[in-house]
Order: structure tokens, then sequence, then C-alpha cells
């Protein structure tokens, strides 16, 4: 698979490059590209733009690191230190799963759980042989959290720490436990679970020391889903109704919920899950923006918390991961582009889109402190993920 061509506009803020540090060549990485735009849509954006302006030239390396198995249910997540990397692999003597099964248990049995370092092809660890679904790290990239179904599709809450190599299985008395959700301070697990009927899934608090559940949110309209930490204490979540699904915030202890928004969306959680299948993290650092795929149109959409609006990104895009607070790497079936969250194109209501990479490539990690972004593709074998680092990189001239 090639890599690619690289078109880079220079109103990126990027820290510039002197004697320091340079990890895509300790990573071996090669350039594929450094190319300024010169439309005179580009040149248009320059001249009202010239806030952080910056003359040099940006380059863009690229470094494969060693493939991973694809299970075809769930993308593999990154630690945020960038330093781990935690995959599904599929048995495939065992009956074939879908994403219903993520929420059933059904078919999850020859799914397991393996953590390998991001660049290294060391030998993996495994942290579930059966049922594994749902793994999630915690803001410090020290603890993953995940869930395992047994035959009886009767689910626990696992917990593994990657400095101790400790592994815990947590019954948590709760039937179907999904998609946790670690607090920054490692003190609390949101996840969402049900009994009998998935779309009266409600969200629980888990205590990980003690394995205690207590009740989340004040139940609503629907099924709450999907909850990711802002800080120790608060969530973010979804909600479903019959018109769609509200996006939510929950301090613990409160007894009311905060309606954010009201975002286009199926009814049911066997849907609304690939609402964020192929977003990294949808709340944007700075807190200030949620992403989210809407499968009606076909594309990512964003939701701006402070000026209640919400900016579209073409027919196409599925997938994305932050990239600072300015930026969402946003991919389609052929191109990866840098999606500004802030800025238009010109006089449309469009955000700006910068082309970062040609390619059937999905972002699954971002960090623009680092100028890096993890992707997998496309292997030979559908049962493998192609995985590279690539580097967008200022310059002096």
């Amino acid at each position: 698979m090639h890599l690619g061509r690289i078109l880079i506009l220079l109103v990126i803020a990027l820290p510039i490059v002197g004697c320091v540090k340079r990890p895509w060549i300790e990573a071996g990485a090669q350039p594929i590209g450094a190319l300024e735009q010169s439309t005179a849509e580009d040149q248009s954006s320059k001249k009202l733009d010239t806030s952080n302006q910056w003359t040099g030239h940006i380059t863009a390396y690229a470094a494969m690191c060693p493939p991973i198995p694809n299970a075809r249910l769930q993308l593999p997540v990154v630690s945020p230190d960038a330093q781990w990397i935690a995959y599904l692999k599929s048995d495939d003597t065992q009956d074939s799963a879908d994403s219903d099964s993520l929420i059933t248990g059904k078919g999850l049995h020859g799914t397991s759980l393996w953590v390998r370092p991001l660049n290294k092809e060391e030998e993996p660890k495994a942290v579930a042989y059966h049922g594994a679904s749902w793994p999630s790290w915690s803001a410090d990239g020290r603890i993953l959290a995940f869930v395992t179904f047994d035959q009886n599709r009767h689910s626990s809450l696992g917990i593994y720490d990657i400095q101790s190599g400790v592994i815990e299985r947590k019954a948590v008395g709760l039937r179907c436990v999904l998609m946790p959700s670690i607090a920054p301070n490692h003190e609390h697990v949101a996840v969402c679970a049900y009994g009998e009927v998935p779309d009266q899934a409600l969200i629980f608090i888990i205590d990980p020391r003690t394995s205690q559940a207590q009740p989340g949110p004040p139940a609503g309209t629907g099924a709450q889903l999907l909850p990711r930490w802002i800080n120790n204490d608060t969530l973010i979540y979804l909600e479903t109704s019959q018109d769609g699904v509200s996006l939510n915030r929950w301090t613990l202890g409160d007894k009311t919920v905060t309606t954010i928004a009201h975002l286009p969306g199926p009814s049911s959680i066997f849907d609304v899950q690939h609402l964020l299948t192929c977003i990294n993290d949808p709340i944007r650092p700075d807190i200030g923006a949620y992403a989210y795929f809407n499968p009606a149109e076909n594309r990512i959409e964003v939701f701006n918390f402070t000026s209640g609006t919400t900016r579209v990104l073409p027919a196409g895009f599925q997938g994305g991961s932050w990239w600072g607070d300015d930026w969402l790497v946003a991919s389609s079936d052929d191109r990866v582009e840098l999606v500004s969250s802030r800025r238009t194109s010109g006089d449309a209501d469009r955000p700006r889109m910068l082309r970062a990479l040609t390619g059937r490539w999905m972002p699954i990690w971002a960090d623009h402190e680092r100028q890096s972004v993890i992707l997998v593709g496309e292997a030979e074998s559908l049962d493998t993920f192609s995985l590279m680092q690539l580097w967008l990189v200022a310059e002096d001239e």
C-alpha cells in the first residue's frame, strides 16, 4: 500500500523544530511530502488569519509499525501516551461475531484481547482469551478496562494494570456490561448495563476497588450509552429517544441531568453504538465540541458546545480523532483530512479541510503536541490491519 501525497497549509500552529529530540527520525520515518497549497482560497484564508502564521514549511514523515490482527469487530485502541496498542483477535473456529455481538455477547467466545508495544514487534500480552470486547484506556495510559462475556452471555468488567501486569475480573452484579470508561483519577468506572432488554441499558458507576456498582444518571426516555468522563466527577453520554439521541451531561451525586444537544440518530442501542464506532474520543480536548457519525447522512458532524451549532463534513467521512483543540483528523474511503472545528472555508459555512494523506486509512489516535497521528489501514489479509505513524513537522527554512 503506498503512503500517498501530503498537502499542507501553513496556518497550522505547530512547534518549530530546533535542537530537540526528533521521534520521527528515531523511528526511522521517511519524508513523504512537503507541499504548500497555493489556491486562491488558501491565499485569501492566509490574509484573514495571520495570528498563527509561520513562514517555514511542513514536512510529513511516515513510519510503518508492525501489523496487528483485525477481528472485524472494533478498531484497536492506542494508549494516550502512544506506548501501547490493545486489539481484538478472532478465533475462526468459533461462531462468527458481528456488531450486534458487542451488545448481546452472542458469538464473542472466540474473541480475545491482546496488548503490545505500539512500535515493537514484541510478544503480545494476552489480557483475555475468550469473550472480549470494549477495550478502553485510562487518561494516563496506565489502566485498560474491558468487558468479557462467558458462554451464558453474562459479563464481567476487566481491569488490566499495564505497570504491574495484574489482570482482574470484577463481578459487579450486572448481567450485561458494556462500554466502560475510566475516570481520570481511576476511582470510578462508568459502564452501560442491562438485564434482559438491551434498549433498557442504563449507566452505572463502579468502584474498581470494591467492585460495587451504583446507579448513574437518573433514568430518562431511553437507553443511556457511551459515557465519557470530562473530569473526575462529570460524564457526557448519549441517551436514546423516539426522536433521536440526546447528548447529556451529569455529575456524580446530582439528581438532574443537563441536555447539551439533540443529535440526529437512531433510537436503538444496536444502531446508536455506530455513532462512535470510528471516532476516537468524541470530546474535543478543550471540552468545547463533540464529534459523532450521522449514519443517515453518512458523515461526521461536530457539535460546538459554546455556539450550539453543528458543523458538518462532506458525505463519506466516517472516522476521526481530535488533533488538539482546532483540528479533527478525519477519514473517508480514499483520503485523510485535517478538518478545522473553528474556521470555515471561504464564504461557505463549511469547515476548512487540508489534505493529510491519500488512501484508505483510519485515524485511531492523534496528538497535536507530539505532532503525530496513528492510523490503521487495509492489509493483504482481511484478518490483519496495517499500522502507520505519521508526523506533521514544521521546520525552519
